[in-house]
């Protein structure tokens, strides 16, 4: 009769650890689930107003110069006097 106790303590003892184990793994997995459903690749960063500046600022100056040089090309001089 001691036999079949210490077996049957021996038994319950292996089931409650498979039984830990089996939530063990069955929590990993939940969290391994969603574990890549938000993934940060790089940091957030916002441009700078300057930088903007700086972009209208030099893309004004290629539009002036273009403007100027196609005026200059046909000829067309503004605010000059008109000679006969």
């Amino acid at each position: 009769m001691s036999q079949v106790q210490s077996s049957l303590l021996s038994l319950e003892k292996s089931y409650r650890q498979l039984v830990a184990n089996i939530r063990l793994t069955r929590d990993d997995f939940e969290h391994q689930r969603f574990a890549d459903a938000v993934r940060v690749s790089m940091q957030a960063k916002t441009t700078s107003f300057y930088l903007r500046l700086a972009m209208a600022a030099v893309v004004g100056a290629f539009v002036g110069v273009a403007v100027g040089l196609g005026l200059s090309l046909l000829e067309i001089y503004v605010g000059a006097e008109r000679s006969a």
